[in-house]
C-alpha cells in the first residue's frame, strides 16, 4: 500500500480509456472519476449564479452517467433547482419524480419549499403522489444490509463511549466488524448510497468509513484501501471517504511525521505544508482520485454561510 498513490495516477489514467454510451453506478468497467470532477464544476457554477452553464453541465453529465448523490452536493437536486431558476419546466414531472424515487428528496421540504413547490404545481403532483414515489425509494434500499451496519455501528460506538475502558473488548469489537463487513460486502456489494441510503436516512448512523477506520492495519492493507479505491471508480464509494481511510492509515503509520496524502484528514488551523505530504501538487494528488479542489469545500460553505469553517 506503500504505492498506492502511483497507482492511483496509473488508474486514473487508464480510466479516461474505458469507452461506453452509459455508465450505470457498480458497472464492472466504471469511469466515475470525470463524473465527480464535472459535479464539482457544476457545483461552483451554481454558486456563483451561472444557472444555465451548471445545468447544461449536468444534463450532459446525466446522459453519460447514472447519477449519484454525493454527500456534500446532492447534485441531482441541483439539477432540479437549477431548472426551476431558469423557468426550464420540460420535463420537470420526470425531474421531480425521479429527485424522490430515485434519490429520496424530502418529501416535506419538497411541499414546503418555495421553488420545488413550483416543481410541483407544474408536474401537478399531489401529496399522495409524493409518498408513493419515496415508498419505491425505500423499498429499493437494501435495508436488511443496512440494519447490519447499524448493528455493528453501534457496537463501535458501545466500547469507545463504555466507562471504565475495556481494552480488551474494543479490540475484539474492531476485529469482528472488520470480519464482519467483509463478508457483507463479499454478499452484497460495497454499501453505496444506492444500496442502503444516505448517512443519516432513519436517524441512525451507516456510515460505514466508522468500520474502515477503526479497523487493523492489517485488514487496511489486505483488503480495505484497494476495495474503497475500486468502489471509487465504480461509483458506489465516494472520493472522500477512500481519502479519509488512506490518510488515517499514513497518519497512524507515523511513516511521514503524522502527515497525509489527500488533506482529507488534517488539522484545518495548521498550514497545509504541515500537514501535507506533497502540499504543492495537491491538487493534482486530489483530483487524481476524483476528489474537489482542497479549498473548495472551506469556500462553499462560506459562500453559504458566510463564515469560515476554522471559526
Amino acid at each position: 500500500m506503500k504505492n498506492i498513490f502511483f497507482f492511483t495516477i496509473i488508474f486514473t489514467l487508464s480510466l479516461y480509456s474505458c469507452k461506453s454510451n452509459y455508465t450505470r453506478i457498480g458497472d464492472k468497467n466504471a469511469n466515475y472519476i470525470p463524473y465527480y470532477l464535472k459535479v464539482y464544476e457544476a457545483d461552483s457554477l451554481n454558486l456563483v449564479g451561472e444557472y444555465k452553464r451548471s445545468n447544461e453541465i449536468l444534463d450532459s453529465l446525466f446522459k453519460r452517467y447514472e447519477p449519484l448523490k454525493l454527500s456534500f452536493y446532492n447534485e441531482y437536486f441541483t439539477y432540479l433547482r437549477n431548472k426551476l431558476v431558469l423557468n426550464d419546466f420540460e420535463d420537470i414531472d420526470l425531474v421531480l419524480k425521479k429527485a424522490v424515487q430515485d434519490y429520496g428528496l424530502d418529501i416535506e421540504y419538497c411541499v414546503n419549499d418555495s421553488l420545488t413547490k413550483i416543481a410541483l404545481s407544474k408536474a401537478k403532483f399531489t401529496k399522495q403522489d409524493l409518498d408513493g414515489f419515496y415508498k419505491t425509494y425505500v423499498k429499493n434500499l437494501n435495508l436488511e444490509y443496512r440494519y447490519a451496519i447499524e448493528k455493528m455501528i453501534e457496537n463501535d460506538q458501545r466500547v469507545r463511549l463504555a466507562v471504565p475502558r475495556d481494552n480488551e473488548e474494543w479490540k475484539k469489537v474492531d476485529k469482528e466488524n472488520a470480519e464482519n463487513i467483509k463478508l457483507l460486502i463479499e454478499k452484497y456489494g460495497y454499501p453505496s448510497t444506492k444500496k442502503i441510503g444516505p448517512r443519516f436516512f432513519n436517524d441512525k448512523s451507516a456510515n460505514v468509513d466508522i468500520l474502515f477506520l477503526h479497523a487493523t492495519k492489517e485488514a487496511r492493507e489486505e483488503y480495505i484501501l484497494d476495495l474503497l479505491l475500486e468502489s471509487v471508480k465504480k461509483g458506489e464509494c465516494e472520493p472522500e471517504d477512500f481519502a479519509v481511510v488512506y490518510d488515517k492509515y499514513l497518519y497512524v503509520s507515523g511513516e511521514h511525521d503524522g502527515k497525509v496524502l489527500y488533506g482529507e484528514l488534517r488539522d484545518r488551523k495548521k498550514s497545509l505544508e504541515l500537514v501535507l505530504i506533497n502540499p504543492k501538487k495537491i491538487d493534482s494528488i486530489r483530483k487524481s482520485i476524483g476528489l474537489e479542489n482542497i479549498e473548495y469545500k472551506d469556500w462553499k460553505i462560506k459562500k453559504i454561510t458566510e463564515k469560515n469553517i476554522v471559526d
